[in-house]
């Protein structure tokens, strides 16, 4: 059975969650366009933040442009199944401890009052409080 980690969306009262294996495919996954991101980020010149450049908006837009279509050009010859295969297999062997970055989950049992759903892997409730079911049900 598949254990999830769920929170609140501050302002609603929606609560979303994931699997620990949906969690861990997304870390990698996460890790994967950080390494990218930062890769490339070497590679763009001139960068649109230096004050001594002065920038058209046609030019910005156009760097701007450039800088995205090349991140994700590299992005693309990566292994994204690959990752998210490997984020799946790593969530069978740690505990979310790790895979939290060594913080440990807070539980709340006393958590009541949700409409709650799920599939094998996504989680998701709302507060039955909430007041737009209220407006729903009048």
């Amino acid at each position: 059975m598949a254990d999830f980690i769920a929170g609140r969306i501050p302002g609603t009262g929606t609560h979303v969650g994931m699997s620990r294996r949906l969690f861990s495919a997304c870390r990698w996954l996460d890790e994967l366009q950080v390494k990218v991101a930062l890769e490339e980020e070497p590679r763009r010149d001139p960068q649109p933040d230096r004050p001594d450049v002065s920038w058209e908006d046609e030019a910005l837009e156009a760097e701007t442009r450039a800088a995205r279509m090349s991140y994700h050009e590299r992005l693309r010859h990566r292994d994204l199944s690959g990752t998210v295969r490997e984020g799946f297999k790593q969530a069978e062997r740690l505990p979310w401890r790790a895979l939290l970055g060594d913080r440990e989950p807070a539980v709340n049992w006393r958590r009541g009052g949700l409409l709650e759903g799920a599939t094998a892997e996504t989680y998701i409730a709302v507060e039955a409080s909430d007041p737009v079911l209220h407006s729903v049900r009048d």
